[in-house]
């Protein structure tokens, strides 16, 4: 009775035990397995090949709908009685086998010479490629995996002459000059036992070419980039379409494309991918090249491969390299960049560790090179990988802004290149790490755990690549996803669905930097300046009280962020030194409003590193103390209303119950609203702030009007009076005896006229 199997129905898979054999009666079978298949039609016996072997080496597939005759099978003993009991099986069996044998065998033949071919044409690809690079001085790139290929060999492939020999037999029984064979079941049998073992070798060899050549079309194209394809095509943009080997090559990649296309089992996502994205920066350069005459190459189509160039030049492994390479083709494959989900997360995380690495490898060797790659000074600055993931337009801005930001040191904003450049040189110390350490303190402590040597302590306090690694280490992470702001769903590659606001607008310049921080100066004139003792011994000073100030130092972490981040009021633990703001240098929130909440923490932060642990203290009088006290006892405070106190409450919920936050929060009322004459703090918070954050003195004067700031405008300007008065007495002091004014003094009388 014949058994119907669906279409696409399977009738064995790989792997399971062959327990029954299928006389196909109508419909077609294809049995396929890693190397080959075959196709079985009426006739033909399904698993005849598998008749040795425990389990099936192929899967077999309904093609069309199929009409089957099945037969118990246990073994080439139940194959006997089988034919015993139904003579004319034998024949139709063995006319089956040994046309599923021949057909084995044939593309046996056709894939040995197939890997014969491959090998040989790798080795030209790769020889063509070094000539090229050569003639155009560009540097090799090597080919992981091509210096361990060797040419195909099968140690156990089958006899040659078994093709000839299976397609003869198959021609006896189809001529029916098989029959007295079928007469006899012993013949069959060994014929099959025969005919399966050799299947069985054919089988083997095949998936081992198959294996081999898989090896190879690896080397073609493969998921971490470190291919053929990605070499050719890289080396195409490099030299430009004008060059005398970009046909030739432009020929090669096309083929590599076609190649890959072809292959039974090579047609991955990737590839179509690859393909694609190739062909769109073909596009993209023929466009350009259309659209601007003058100039063969737009700053686009110059940033062609840049993560190529990126990774060739920071000279990382191999393997860095590759997983950095397919972790960003993962991360521009994503829909949603944001995603929440376990992979999306563990991606973010696997491209920011590899980051972090490629970025220290980078900034050395740009050290000593002064003409490193434009596509390599974007990595450092603004954290670009690639111009697909970038978007073309926002690549092409980073190019022309990279090509022409030159060092800003000395003048107090930094990239985060010239940063480190500058502690490479001395010049600026590593900030503290997360134990309040700063570098000279953290090797202390590596010594006094036994974890250094005295001479080992001393070398590295003066080994610049020590002290960068320090700072790379333990500010550069942390701080740029701070800067970020969006923690959760943070990659420190940048990335086109990031850009939020266009670049030109968001871009932070050393003047938007400097003109916020001047306007803070104008209003908050004291916010930067620090008390200091003076002695001058020669003009008869033993000790006066004066204010330098130092501003801070602005370092642009290389992202697109919405936070700015106050990092270190002071340097190391020298107070007379500048603080380290950060922002990111693609800066979404407005640039002055980020500048005054900032501002406003140094201002806390600073108050507590001079007080110490008196900082809340309120016999010890500062800014930090009176504003705890006022927050803390806030609600038995007969200053306020009572909405005043429901405010206060509902603006600490909001605070997270920080005083700190709630401070900042007030401080930039302070400088945007009030001191613009636009009353919102209540009477004590203005208080507090009137005395420690005074503005200006063409602001106090214009609000003395205002009733609500008259008694504290007389306050203040009672004290400073006194002060002033004070440095009126010294100064009168040396002049009358004749000598020169210090220009100490003089700055401090124009501070107090501030």
């Amino acid at each position: 009775m014949a058994i119907i199997f669906n279409q696409n129905q399977i009738l064995f898979q790989a792997g399971q035990p062959l327990l029954t054999l299928h006389l196909v009666i109508k419909g077609k079978v294809q049995a396929y397995f890693p190397g080959g298949s075959l196709t079985l039609e009426k006739g033909d016996v399904v698993g005849i090949c598998e008749a040795g072997f425990d389990n099936c080496q192929m899967t077999y597939t309904a093609l069309t709908e199929v009409s089957a005759v099945s037969y118990t099978f246990n073994g080439m003993d139940s194959l006997e009685t089988l034919f015993q009991s139904v003579p004319d099986l034998a024949s139709l069996f063995a006319v089956s086998l040994c046309r599923q044998v021949h057909t084995l065998s044939a593309q046996y033949s056709r894939k040995e010479y197939n890997c014969g071919g491959l090998y040989q044409n790798c080795m030209e690809d790769y020889a063509r490629y070094q000539t090229i690079c050569e003639r155009n001085l560009i540097k090799v790139r090597a080919l992981p995996g091509l210096n361990i290929l060797r040419p195909y060999f099968n140690e156990e492939q089958p006899e040659e002459w078994l093709n000839d020999y299976y397609e003869g037999l198959y021609h006896i029984f189809v001529k029916g000059e098989g029959t007295a064979f079928s007469k006899v079941p012993a013949v069959i049998i060994g014929l099959i036992g025969k005919a399966v073992a050799d299947a069985g070798h054919m089988i083997d060899a095949l998936k081992a070419m198959h294996d081999y050549s898989a090896s190879i079309y690896q080397l073609y194209m493969n998921e971490d980039l470190m291919d053929f394809f990605d070499m050719y095509s890289a080396l195409y943009f490099k030299i430009g379409q004008d060059s005398p080997d970009a046909e030739t090559l432009l020929g090669d990649i096309r083929r590599i494309a076609r190649l890959m296309e072809k292959e039974s089992g090579a047609v991955a996502n990737f590839v179509t991918v690859r393909i694609s994205d190739f062909a769109n920066r073909l596009s993209t350069l023929h466009t350009s090249l259309k659209t601007d005459p003058e100039d063969n190459l737009d700053n686009s189509a110059k940033l062609a491969g840049s993560l190529d160039l990126i990774l060739e030049y920071s000279g990382a492994d191999s393997e860095t390299a590759s997983a950095f390479r397919r972790n960003i083709a993962k991360f521009k494959a994503l829909s949603d960049k944001n995603a929440a989900d376990d992979s999306a997360r563990k991606l973010r995380l696997d491209i920011t560790k590899c980051y972090y690495s490629l970025y220290s490898l980078l900034f050395f060797k740009c050290l000593s090179d002064s003409s490193a790659p434009v596509p390599v000074k974007m990595f450092l600055y603004f954290g670009y990988v690639d111009e697909e993931l970038a978007g073309a337009e926002n690549a092409s801005c980073l190019y022309s802004l990279a090509a022409s930001l030159s060092s800003r040191t000395g003048t107090g904003v930094y990239t985060l290149y010239d940063w480190l450049s500058a502690i490479y040189a001395g010049r600026k110390d590593p900030s503290r790490n997360e134990f309040d350490q700063d570098y000279l303190e953290y090797l202390h402590h590596l010594k006094v755990t036994g974890k250094l040597t005295d001479a080992q302590e001393r070398e590295m306090s003066d080994d610049p690549v020590k002290r960068v690694e320090y700072e790379l280490h333990n500010m550069f992470p942390l701080v740029n996803k701070m800067t970020f702001g969006r923690i959760s769903t943070f990659c420190p590659v940048f990335s086109e669905h990031n850009v939020l606001k266009e670049l030109s607008t968001s871009y932070i310049s050393v003047a938007s930097i400097g003109d916020a921080l001047n306007k803070i100066r104008s209003l908050d004139y004291s916010a930067f300046y620090r008390e200091c003792i003076y002695t001058n011994e020669a003009a008869g000073i033993t000790k006066e009280y004066l204010h330098n100030e130092y501003l801070p130092d602005f370092i642009l972490m290389p992202n697109i962020g919405n936070r700015g981040v106050m990092w270190q009021e002071i340097e190391g633990k020298k107070r007379s030194t500048a603080s380290r703001m950060m922002i990111s240098i693609f800066e979404l929130e407005d640039i002055y409003s980020t500048i005054v909440r900032i501002t406003g923490e140094f201002r806390w932060e600073m108050c507590r590193r001079e007080q110490g642990a008196r900082w809340n203290d309120l016999g010890s009088r500062c800014l930090t103390s009176e504003y705890f006290d006022y927050i803390q006892f806030y609600r038995k405070n007969h200053d306020l209303s009572a909405d005043a106190k429901e405010k206060v409450k509902n603006s600490l919920q909001k605070a997270k119950n920080s005083y700190k936050e709630m401070f900042v929060r007030d401080y930039m009322v302070w400088i945007l609203f009030e001191g613009t004459g636009s009353p919102r703090l209540n009477k004590v918070a203005r208080g507090i702030l009137f005395s420690y954050c005074p503005f200006a003195a063409a602001i106090r004067t214009s609000l003395a009007a205002n009733p609500i700031y008259r008694e504290l405008t007389d306050h203040y300007q009672l004290e400073l009076s006194q002060r002033q008065h004070h440095m009126d007495n010294v100064i009168r002091k040396l002049t009358s005896s004749g000598t020169s004014l210090p220009p100490e003094l003089e700055a401090e009388k124009a501070y107090m006229e501030s």
